[in-house]
């Protein structure tokens, strides 16, 4: 990493940190909603056909747990 990212870097890190956590987490909502209306516009889909596939895509690859299918 360059000397200049590493020192943007450093101060946004520690601006997070001086946040408090209500704050940091009101900006990583923030973040995720962007990131969303990023892959809309990339994509040319609807709000909530993105939702969908973010949905299907947490589930590729997972195993149901062993101890659901127990009847427990």
């Amino acid at each position: 990493m360059s000397k200049i990212a590493e020192d943007v870097r450093k101060r946004h890190e520690q601006r997070v940190l001086a946040m408090a956590s209500s704050e940091r987490v009101e900006l990583a909502l923030k973040l995720g909603w962007q990131d969303l209306e990023a892959l809309c516009r990339a994509e040319g889909i609807s709000r909530e056909e993105a939702l969908r596939i973010l949905r299907l895509g947490r589930q590729e690859g997972r195993t149901p747990c062993s101890f659901l299918g127990e009847g427990r």
